[in-house]
């Protein structure tokens, strides 16, 4: 990580800007939103994905203290994934977060209790929380 900052340290202008934006991962809820509302029959287990936060929060870190870097700014917010249907989302899970997350079987089984009470009108959100800083390269 720190290697892929330093290059993008050496490739930036003079006081040229690095965005750094990522989920926080922090095992988000599976919701079912439905006419009568939403329910969350569980969360997502995307504690793999928690070494790989420390890994560049300490990269990015390490950066400011060598001086290449000063932070500019930094907030989160709140961004949603949305399905139509909970097949869906297991499907993608299954192509994109095999390495990093799972639905556990239970969580899956819940769900698809509250999919099958709301009939053919429902939509599966996945929230989570963004983060969001900008760096300016320091020379």
């Amino acid at each position: 990580m720190v290697d892929a900052l330093l290059e993008s340290w050496r490739v930036l202008v003079a006081d040229g800007i690095m965005i750094d934006l990522r989920p926080y991962h922090t095992n988000p809820a599976l919701e079912i939103i439905t006419a009568n509302g939403t329910y969350v029959p569980g969360y997502i287990d995307d504690s793999g994905s928690v070494a790989d936060d420390i890994a560049s929060d300490n990269a990015i870190a390490e950066m400011v203290r060598q001086g290449r870097f000063a932070r500019v700014s930094h907030d989160s917010f709140r961004f949603a994934n949305y399905w139509d249907t909970l097949d869906g989302l297991l499907a993608y899970a299954d192509e994109r977060w095999r390495d990093f997350a799972c639905i556990p079987p239970f969580v899956v089984e819940a769900a698809r209790l509250c999919v099958a009470s709301a009939g053919s009108h429902y939509q599966v959100r996945v929230p989570r929380a963004i983060h969001i800083a900008v760096y300016k390269k320091q020379i």
